[in-house]
C-alpha cells in the first residue's frame, strides 16, 4: 500500500539457478539508522505499521527464496527465487496425514 514515492521499477534477472526480481522507487530510501532492521516487524521509517517487508520476506522464505535490500538509497529490494522446484520430502505426506 505504500512505498517510497515516484515510479516504481522492476527488473529481472537470472543468476545461476536462481531468478532474482529487483524492485526499486524514486522514494528517498532506507534511512541508515534502520539499515537491516528494516525486515523486523513494527519497524517503519514511515509511520506505517511496519509489518509489510516482514511479511514479504516471509513469504518468500516460505516459499524457498529469500529477500534482501541490495541497495538503502535509491532503494533497492531483490527476492531471489531458485529456478528448480523444491524436492519433495517422501515422509511429508505421511507426516501430514498421520497424527
Amino acid at each position: 500500500l505504500m512505498h517510497g514515492g515516484g515510479t516504481v521499477a522492476l527488473r529481472t534477472r537470472v543468476t545461476g539457478n536462481q531468478v532474482v526480481v529487483e524492485v526499486t522507487d524514486e522514494g528517498p530510501g532506507v534511512p541508515a539508522e534502520l539499515g537491516s532492521r528494516i525486515f523486523e516487524r513494527a519497524i517503519s521509517g514511515r509511520n506505517s505499521t511496519g509489518i509489510g517487508l516482514a511479511v514479504a520476506r516471509d513469504l518468500a522464505e516460505a516459499d524457498g527464496g529469500r529477500l534482501e535490500m541490495l541497495q538503502a538509497k535509491p532503494p533497492v529490494f531483490g527476492l531471489f527465487l531458485s529456478r528448480t522446484p523444491p524436492q519433495k520430502d517422501p515422509d511429508e505426506e505421511t507426516r501430514r496425514t498421520v497424527r
